[in-house]
């Protein structure tokens, strides 16, 4: 869709920022359950103070453990893994929801839902605009699908309604499981000060310490579980990237195992930068936020230049597909360049008001 003379360019350009976006995905969610984990430990343990190397040495092990399950299935049947990973979602969601309503009941506080108790230093408007990042981390992954458009019969029809099946599914769920926890919410000083403020919610709904630890427990598990489908679709892209000659060394990344029938090259390839951007963590208090911010900023581009192209009157080239937006289009697309834009801008901005240097986002 790109004129001649930019297209190759503009190529690499969205192909590396998807292989980097992925590979700090990848990184995101591993340090989620590193951090999740001593969150565990700290709500049993007050007077322990995890350092961030303790918790980097963390999530080097989720990430040797989360690798076990890429080589030992089968690649047949991968798609159960991510299936099971699905049914483990709707099921925690079913937890958390009647388990808060239940243990929490005359203890609701509606109010919690109405009332600004910022702590970040920022006003209420742009606290909201800067938490937007992290709405837009929850689904920055959902165009993964496309990367198997060659093996899905109908891609034009099925890969569109997937993706949004998968943002109604993430709404349905997120949007009532928030409210029940915020209603839950007794002091909000103690959840913005615990190490792991989901956990310190779970315990002041339930008022037990096994209860909030296993309703926190299990979150940890669905973590877990979807660190294996992100370590094959990053693995995945590095080797479409080198197959079409985007890396550097490409005949030596774009190879499949015989044996396991999966890039073991490029596994390995993603696995050293994991581990060295990880270090990130060690050396800033807020790094994990620019994990976050870092993958939603490379992601977002990834969807947003292709629109950003058609924008500039090229959706004439486009061949008759199933949901054609005919002129809305134009409008969609627009919409998605000023989003992003407009992201661009507010990933850059710190978390917390005063800053200094190790705490810039």
């Amino acid at each position: 869709m790109a004129p001649h003379s930019i297209r190759n360019f503009l190529a690499f350009l969205v192909g590396i920022c998807n292989v980097l976006g992925w590979w700090m995905a990848l990184a995101s969610g591993t340090i989620i359950v590193a951090t999740s984990t001593f969150g565990i430990v700290t709500f049993w343990y007050p007077h322990f103070a995890p350092q961030q190397w303790q918790v980097y040495l963390c999530y080097v092990l989720t990430m040797a453990l989360s690798l076990i399950p890429v080589f030992a299935i089968p690649h047949k049947h991968v798609d159960r893994l991510a299936n099971s990973a699905m049914f483990l979602s709707i099921l925690g969601f079913l937890m958390v929801i009647i388990t808060c309503l239940v243990m929490g009941r005359n203890h609701y506080h509606p109010e919690m839902l109405t009332e600004y108790h910022g702590a970040s230093g920022w006003t209420k408007v742009p606290s909201w605009l800067l938490s937007i990042n992290l709405a837009q981390y929850a689904y920055v992954g959902n165009g993964a699908v496309t990367h198997i458009a060659e093996e899905m019969p109908r891609p034009g029809r099925k890969l569109p309604l997937v993706m949004n099946i998968a943002m109604l599914i993430g709404v349905v769920t997120a949007i009532p499981c928030a409210i029940v926890m915020i209603n839950c919410i007794e002091d909000i000083t103690a959840v913005q000060n615990a190490f792991f403020p989901s956990l310190e919610i779970f315990y002041q709904a339930t008022h037990s310490r096994k209860a909030a630890t296993a309703l926190q427990a299990y979150l940890v598990l669905l973590y877990y579980t979807c660190l294996p489908s992100q370590w094959i679709t990053s693995s995945r892209i590095a080797w479409a990237f080198s197959r079409d000659c985007g890396l550097p060394l490409s005949s030596y990344w774009n190879h499949v195992s015989p044996k396991f029938h999966i890039p073991v090259r490029t596994i390995f390839l993603t696995t050293v930068f994991v581990l060295m951007y990880g270090l990130l963590y060690i050396a800033s208090t807020d790094a994990f936020n620019s994990i976050l911010n870092l993958t939603v900023m490379f992601l977002t581009f990834t969807y947003t230049a292709p629109q950003a192209i058609l924008l500039c009157g090229r959706r004439g080239r486009l061949p008759r597909r199933p949901f054609d937006l005919g002129r809305y289009g134009y409008a969609v697309n627009a919409f998605s360049v000023a989003c992003f834009l407009f992201t661009l801008v507010f990933v850059c901005f710190p978390m917390r008001l005063p800053t200094s240097a190790g705490k810039m986002n």
